[in-house]
Order: structure tokens, then C-alpha cells, then sequence
């Protein structure tokens, strides 16, 4: 044991046997870092600490880093608590979870099963309920997650059926925005005093929903009973899924475990489908929602600007009727409004435009938003540009982020001239959005649903 070195306070926890049944109580996790891994994080701590050049230090042993990643980060879990910072524990526990859920997700389904027959589960019996609102439906997340994992094997079942009779007999229950319905909310109260173990998929900041959201009456926390439920919901689930980092850091912030689980999308949408025939060269494109006008306001001006300067290129807007009104005085023979569709339509959608623009206002509930919209890009290989917020700034990938008004406008005209920077981004986003196919995220669906149940079932 180590004690205060210069740049530290506490000390440094070597001896493995003190560590690891922490490690086996607080993740019940079947292949725990090994003794080794631990003693060896240890000594490249030590060595980063004493050395008059740590800098060069880390940048001399990064492939160890790499390797002992995990283990570094348990050596700080430990600390943290240890110096009874438990928020910068749980930030830190959240990123491990999330860590080892790649890890553990990336091999194939067969390697799971056997998983499960080590720790004698009949995988047929293992039941999987996606449960939500009478007169609702499950959202398209849930269908794919639901979809994906029956057809690898699970024994799944999706259902609006809120009797504890038909429910309580599932290991495990999904659900996804209870809040909105005080009904769900009673029945996830019960199966929560019969034990059964509840994963919440949290889809959005709802606490941050401005009032003019077209969602709002139905999803924001309108009503004190709303704000309840919400509540509620958070803290009776075992465990909350959610699209992004940015999220898992919002609810860790405030004392939740949560798991990032990104967005998907199947190859199996029979609507995917090749560029359709436009009358224009190339067409601008804004794909929302009621409630997102705020965001493209500021813009409008810069997109009419780009519209007049290039009389070949034609503007779509998909979504909101108001948000088309505003572009009134670019000429019909230029413009076209889509209605708002289903997810599985989006290809059709994209299929309409050349170009995305994705420009959104720099409040919470922005930042809260998943990157689905750019990832339906990269699957329809279409370039964007967008707004420097969280969702951009992690996919990065097919597109450019801008911030100013100037920034907007000379890069756009810059995406309409240049041809083979549209071609590089489209490929960029393409390659990105492969790795989100459902079939590369199923796994990762299943390890968070086993783990929770595990948990709840060992703790």
C-alpha cells in the first residue's frame, strides 16, 4: 500500500484480495479482472505518479494502457470511494459496465448461450417481456431490440396486457416511457414488490422537453403527476438503458446507473431503397418534428441565401408543415413538403435529399437527443451538416459541424459545389452506420438484459 505521493491524495490499493470481492459483489460478473491485471495497473500507476516526466511517461507505455484499461479504472472506482466521492465513483462504474458490455457483446450468440447453460438457465424459459401503455405501442427501438433478440433465440414476447397475472410469470420487463400512463406505472410498482427485475429505456431528457415540443402534452412532465410518475419510473427500475453518453452522464449526474445501449437499424426494411429521380441537381433537406422550428429559424436565412445563390438545388422539409411555410418565398417549383412518417419510411425520405441539415438550438433537451437521424443518413449515404451538439460531435462521421451563421453558410456552399467531398462523407457515414446494424447490437441487448436480471437475482 501506497501512501500520499505528490498529485494524489489517499492511496493506491495493491493487494488484489482487497479489491476483488468488491469487484465480485458490486458486479456479480462471471471472469473478474485477474490478480495480475490488477498488480499490473498498479505498477504503472506508481510508475506515472514518481516519474519527473509523466507526460512522456504515459505516452512510453500506451499500448499498457490500452491493455489494463478495466483495470485502471477499477483501481479509481476504489479510490474514489475510498475518498467518499461516490458521485465520481458511479461516473466511473458506468463507464466500466459500459466497457465490459463491449466486450462481452462482441462475440456471437452461441458463445452466449453457452453463458447461459454455465449458469444452468434453460434459454427457452428465460422469459423477456417488452411491456407497454394499453391504446400505446412500443417504440421502434423496442421493436428492433424485440425483433432481433426472438430471432436469436430468445424466448420474447411483447404485450399492452397490464393484469400481474399474465406478467409477473417473465424474468425480466422492459418498458419504455411509463410515465405517461399512471396505469403502467401501478403495474411496474407491482412487479417491483414481487421482484422482478425492470429495465427502462429512456429515449430523452423529458425533464428538459420545452413546452413548445409537439410531444410535450403527451411526454413532457406537464403535470405533477407526470413529473411523479417520472420519478417514479427512474427509480424503480433496475436498470435504465439510453442512446448516448451524454444521457448515461445526465442520469449518473443524478444518482442512476444506466447503460448506453446506441440506436439501430435493419437492413431488413424492405423501403431501403436507391436514390429516387429529382427534377432539381440537388436537393437541401430537413427532416423533424412539430416543435423544432426554434431550431431552423435562426437558419433560414442562410439556406434561402445558398437556395438563390445555386438555382439548380431544391429544398425538401419532411415533418413540419410550419417549418416549410417558412421558406414562402423560394418558389414552389423549388420546394417540397413530405409528411411525417414511421421510421421504417425513413429511407424513402432521404432517398428525396442530397444534402441533411440537422441545425438544432444549444438547450438541454437538444443535448439529450440521440444521433438517429444522422445514422439514417450514413445508411442512406447521405452527407450533412449540423450543429455542434453532443449527437454530432460523437458520430462525426459523414458530415461537418458548424456553428456560426458564417461557418453555415460557407460550408454548405462548399457541400453543393464539391461533389467528391459529398462522395467521401456519404462513404464515411456509410461505413459508420454498419456498425449499428441490429445484428451488431443484439448482443449487446442481451448482456444488458442478463446482467440486470443477474443482478437482481444474486444481489
Amino acid at each position: 500500500m501506497v501512501e500520499e505521493h505528490i498529485g494524489y491524495q489517499g492511496t493506491i490499493p495493491t493487494d488484489y484480495d482487497a479489491i476483488r470481492p468488491l469487484l465480485t459483489q458490486r458486479t456479480n460478473r462471471m471472469k473478474p479482472l485477474s490478480k495480475d491485471e490488477i498488480s499490473r495497473a498498479a505498477d504503472l500507476l506508481l510508475k506515472f505518479i514518481f516519474s519527473p516526466y509523466p507526460a512522456q511517461e504515459v505516452s512510453e507505455h500506451l499500448d499498457e494502457v490500452d491493455d489494463l484499461v478495466l483495470a485502471l479504472l477499477e483501481l479509481n472506482i476504489t479510490q474514489a470511494r475510498e475518498d467518499g466521492r461516490n458521485d465520481v465513483a458511479q461516473a466511473l462504474q458506468n463507464l466500466e459496465d459500459n466497457l465490459y458490455l463491449q466486450l462481452e457483446g462482441s462475440g456471437d450468440y452461441q458463445n452466449l448461450v453457452m453463458e447461459k447453460a454455465h449458469l444452468n438457465i434453460d434459454p427457452d424459459n428465460f422469459r423477456i417481456l417488452f411491456l407497454y401503455r394499453n391504446n400505446g405501442k412500443l417504440s421502434h427501438r423496442l421493436i428492433l431490440a424485440a425483433e432481433f433478440l426472438s430471432s436469436a433465440g430468445c424466448n420474447v414476447s411483447v404485450s399492452s396486457d397490464l393484469l400481474l397475472e399474465s406478467i409477473t410469470d417473465n424474468d425480466i420487463i422492459i418498458v419504455s416511457r411509463p410515465h405517461v400512463d399512471s396505469n403502467l406505472i401501478k403495474s411496474l410498482v407491482d412487479l417491483h414488490n414481487y421482484g422482478n427485475p425492470i429495465i427502462l429505456d429512456l429515449d430523452s431528457d423529458f425533464e428538459q422537453m420545452p413546452i413548445g415540443h409537439r410531444d410535450y402534452d403527451y411526454l413532457g412532465l406537464s403535470t405533477l403527476n407526470k413529473s411523479q410518475a417520472y420519478a417514479a419510473s427512474l427509480s424503480l427500475a433496475d436498470q435504465i438503458c439510453v442512446h448516448s453518453n451524454y444521457l448515461a452522464s445526465v442520469l449518473s449526474n443524478n444518482g442512476y446507473r444506466s447503460r448506453v445501449i446506441p440506436e439501430g437499424w435493419t437492413n431488413q426494411n424492405a423501403r431501403l431503397a436507391h436514390k429516387t429521380a429529382s427534377k432539381h441537381a440537388l436537393n437541401l433537406g430537413w427532416i423533424g418534428t412539430a416543435g423544432q422550428i426554434d431550431d431552423i429559424s435562426p437558419f433560414r436565412r442562410i439556406i434561402a441565401r445558398v437556395l438563390r445563390e445555386f438555382p439548380q438545388v431544391g429544398l425538401v422539409i419532411g415533418g413540419d408543415p410550419d417549418v416549410y411555410r417558412l421558406f414562402d418565398s423560394i418558389p414552389e417549383s423549388r420546394r417540397n413538403f413530405l409528411p411525417n412518417v414511421n421510421y421504417e419510411y425513413y429511407p424513402y425520405l432521404f432517398s428525396q435529399i442530397d444534402i441533411l441539415l440537422h441545425p438544432l438550438r444549444k438547450i438541454a433537451y437538444n443535448f439529450s437527443l440521440s444521433d438517429s437521424l444522422l445514422m439514417e443518413a450514413g445508411v442512406s449515404g447521405v452527407p450533412w451538416i449540423a450543429s455542434p451538439l453532443p449527437a454530432a460531435i460523437a458520430w462525426a462521421a459523414g458530415g461537418i459541424i458548424v456553428d456560426t451563421p458564417g461557418e453555415w453558410h460557407s460550408h454548405l456552399r462548399k457541400l453543393v459545389l464539391d461533389q467528391n467531398l459529398r462522395k467521401d462523407l456519404a462513404n464515411s457515414g456509410r461505413k459508420k452506420a454498419e456498425a449499428r446494424e441490429m445484428n451488431n447490437l443484439v448482443d449487446l441487448w442481451y448482456w444488458t438484459i442478463f446482467d440486470t436480471w443477474y443482478r437482481k437475482k444474486h444481489q
